[in-house]
């Protein structure tokens, strides 16, 4: 027998249809198994027939099968350029937030802290705050964190949440 054949033989097999029913997330399933036959096509033939001679070929593809479907490391979740997620996540009531204006507790806090809380609102990250003001990253990053204790601790105190 040949390479081929064996591999062929082995991708029509009922345990490996088995073995791919069982790969969750469902969409991927085949995806799974052709990249997983796409290797080892690849593979060299003594590679190959030396597991089969041994009897060990099904017991490596299902590993490989597995392994694939299980590892967000492997080769098909890098072309796939992310992790894949095995759930569907929507939007949930605990994930709305109320907008609350702290411009009157934001003008009782030093104006140097009140404008980098601005800029980070602004930008986003410490980062960008430090390269836009050639502040150090650090130096932004301790007044951020200091300003947003003291900005709750301050609206909370105000009674007005």
């Amino acid at each position: 027998m040949t390479k081929n054949s064996i591999l062929t033989e082995i991708y029509q097999s009922k345990e490996v249809a088995v073995m791919i029913q069982s790969i969750k997330p469902e969409h991927l399933q085949q995806d799974i198994k052709q990249h997983c036959f796409l290797e080892l096509f690849e593979k060299p033939e003594e590679f190959i027939l030396d597991l089969y001679n041994r009897g060990k070929l099904k017991n490596y593809i299902i590993k490989i099968l597995y392994n694939t479907s299980r590892w967000s490391c492997t080769n098909l979740h890098k072309q796939l350029g992310k992790e894949i997620p095995t759930e569907e996540f929507t939007d949930s009531e605990c994930e709305i937030y109320e907008e609350i204006n702290i411009e009157p507790v934001l003008k009782s806090v030093y104006w140097y802290k009140s404008e980098l809380i601005r800029l980070y609102a602004e930008h986003g990250t410490f980062q960008k705050v430090s390269d836009l003001t050639k502040i150090p990253l650090k130096s932004v990053y301790t007044t951020i964190v200091e300003a947003r204790k003291e900005i709750k601790q301050k609206y909370y105190e105000s009674g007005k949440h």
